[in-house]
């Protein structure tokens, strides 16, 4: 009978331990600190007091101190590509967006270089084909936003600008960095943002752009926020707009009427910085 019950027991444990693997991650809680990692193999890890299983496709967090919630998130790449949107963003003299000092081949390599050694933190993106990756900030790259203040208020600039040629230019405010030498400080993050490969090749067809170089990256870095937070902050409100129309560059996704709200609330005190 004993042996019977031992065998029972070592059924029960080994069917238990193997559903774990196929469990899905933890959603990860607004400003948590919890760092949901990659890896390729099955493996245990331990980060602040949190177990955490991984395999190739899926993973989880098992956090004893609260409650967890579970969510879908299949992290299923290894290595991620800098999508042609995002060049911009490395050449000094371009005006309509931040600049990352860092030279863009090699800041792609680092990056993956982070992400198999399982420096970075995870989060789902605003929709299923975006993720953010969040590191440490490895450049020189310098904060891109700031809160309103009696100081800068008199400096902010606005026009309409485009990202990119075949877009429509939307109304932009802004602050010029060398207005604001003296508040200016260098980024402890920097926020990644991935679009899938479907998603962009989506995007590519219904703007008719041509890349020069087709990606076998299933995700692709868009853009980079250097910022001194490890969470996401809302994007703009005219950027939530904007990606209700993919043919004039957004999306495709309908707006949000709570996050566009909370938008206005976070953006009607703060203002964006860029170079030029």
């Amino acid at each position: 009978m004993v042996p019977f019950m031992l065998l029972l027991i070592y059924i029960y444990i080994y069917i238990f331990l193997n559903n774990i693997q196929h469990m899905c991650c933890i959603k990860h809680m607004y400003r948590s600190k919890n760092i949901i990692f990659y890896g390729r193999c099955k493996s245990l890890f331990l980060n602040n007091n949190r177990t955490l299983f991984l395999n190739k496709r899926r993973n989880i967090i098992i956090n004893s101190k609260k409650d967890i919630e579970l969510n879908n998130l299949n992290m299923d790449f290894c290595e991620v590509d800098l999508d042609e949107f995002c060049h911009k963003q490395f050449d000094e003299k371009n005006k309509s967006c931040s600049y990352i000092p860092y030279d863009k081949e090699k800041f792609i390599i680092k990056v993956n270089e982070l992400i198999k050694e399982r420096k970075i933190k995870v989060l789902p993106g605003y929709a299923e084909f975006c993720k953010h990756i969040f590191i440490e900030n490895f450049t020189d790259a310098t904060i891109e936003t700031m809160e309103i203040n009696n100081k800068n208020r008199d400096l902010i600039k606005t026009d309409y600008i485009s990202r990119r040629d075949n877009e429509l230019p939307v109304l932009v405010r802004w602050l010029c960095k060398k207005d604001i030498k003296d508040q200016i400080m260098k980024a402890k993050y920097l926020d990644l943002i991935l679009y899938s490969k479907d998603q962009i090749d989506k995007e590519n067809k219904e703007m008719k752009n041509k890349p020069k170089n087709i990606s076998n990256c299933d995700y692709s870095i868009i853009c980079i926020k250097a910022q001194n937070e490890d969470y996401e902050l809302p994007m703009t409100p005219i950027t939530m707009l904007r990606n209700t129309l993919i043919t004039e560059g957004g999306s495709g996704v309908h707006l949000n009427r709570e996050k566009y709200l909370d938008s206005v609330k976070y953006w009607r005190h703060h203002v964006s910085i860029i170079d030029n």
